[in-house]
């Protein structure tokens, strides 16, 4: 690590992905408040990035001390996830990433490390004398690896650190939040009126008949109404808009803490692991043989099947029908089929289950 001229730290290489990242030890402690880390689907695209690196081209041209400060650049998030031939979750980003920005953060506007940056868009060709060249194929290309991708080694050597506090909102509109038009609109304020004097009115007549005791039970019996239809209509955890036919997609729990529990899987990914920041099922931190984020579970109802993905889960997430599930990767499992995180006592089993609306 260059700190400063002449100033140079040695570091060993403690753990290494075959994603073509690894993780360093320095020789002496750097004291650093810890960076917050941005979960990959909190990650939006024309989400605002800063990416940070020491680009060769801008190395060159420093001298003295710029060498040893970093560049930034800025841009947005152009493509959400995709996956490259390596099996590699990647951001795409227009920001300007060149040799040297490798290894360096990618941050969102809100300073939350999204991922860390890993490559530009590049081809190789020969020049007339037979030498190698690599030449940029576009301006504008470059990836990121997202956190998610390489938490793994983070958990298994115990290095602490932390998660952002909610998703960060900055949307592309030169470098900040997507602006607001200081027009007025008159038929908007004219519908905003008619809302109001409708809600007061409401008020109104709410007051009136909660003074009277007739006014009481009505209003019991049809808060009472209300509740009794949205639990038939919309299942706990589901929302209005997502439906799977006759039949409701849900996580049974078979075996372990949340044994007898049965989960309707809705519109999101539901994970499974020890850390509430990350994970919809969370266990007890005493129960370590769950890592804090232990494997996905999803429904997608166009292919009418569940998808199981390990989250680089220390302890395996296993499907009682092929084994054991490559971390990062996902399996399609079938209705009625099971799987277990960690150990066998960890059961779970997907199902779909009637619908019902009496």
């Amino acid at each position: 690590l260059f700190r400063s001229p002449g100033r140079e730290i040695p570091a060993e290489v403690v753990w290494r992905s075959p994603k073509d990242v690894a993780i360093l030890k320095l020789s002496e402690p750097i004291v650093r408040d810890l960076v917050p880390f941005v979960p990959t689907n909190w990650v939006r695209m024309a989400q605002t990035v800063n990416v940070m690196g020491y680009p060769a081209a801008a190395d060159r041209a420093a001298g003295g001390d710029d060498f040893y400060i970093p560049s930034l650049t800025r841009g947005i998030i152009s493509k959400e996830v995709r996956k490259d031939e390596y099996g590699r979750k990647l951001f795409q980003t227009d920001a300007a990433i060149n040799a040297g920005n490798s290894g360096g953060p990618m941050f969102n506007a809100c300073g939350e490390v999204i991922g860390i940056n890993v490559e530009k868009a590049l081809t190789t060709i020969r020049d007339t004398q037979g030498e190698e060249k690599r030449l940029a194929l576009g301006e504008g290309i470059g990836w990121a690896l997202p956190f998610d991708e390489w938490v793994q080694g983070l958990d298994e050597l115990k290095i602490p650190y932390t998660y952002a506090a909610a998703p960060c909102s900055g949307i592309s509109s030169e470098g900040g939040a997507l602006p607001t038009s200081g027009i007025a609109n008159p038929i908007k304020d004219r519908l905003y009126l008619i809302g109001l004097l409708v809600a007061i009115l409401l008020s109104v007549t709410a007051v009136i008949l909660a003074l009277t005791k007739r006014g009481r039970v009505m209003m019991r019996e049809a808060v009472t109404r209300s509740r009794e239809l949205v639990s038939r209509r919309i299942p706990t955890g589901r929302s209005a808009k997502f439906t799977a036919g006759p039949h409701v997609p849900v996580l049974a729990c078979v075996g372990g803490y949340y044994e007898g529990t049965t989960i309707e899987l809705g519109e999101k990914p539901l994970a499974i692991g020890r850390d509430a920041r990350m994970c919809q099922l969370v266990y007890p931190q005493d129960k370590t043989e769950i890592s804090r984020r232990h494997c996905v579970i999803r429904y997608e109802e166009k292919d009418q099947a569940f998808f199981l993905e390990d989250c680089w889960s220390k302890n395996g997430t296993y499907a009682l029908s092929s084994g054991k599930i490559p971390g990062g990767e996902q399996i399609v499992l079938k209705t009625g089929e099971r799987f277990y995180a960690g150990d066998s006592g960890n059961m779970f089993e997907v199902n779909l289950e009637p619908l019902s609306i009496s």
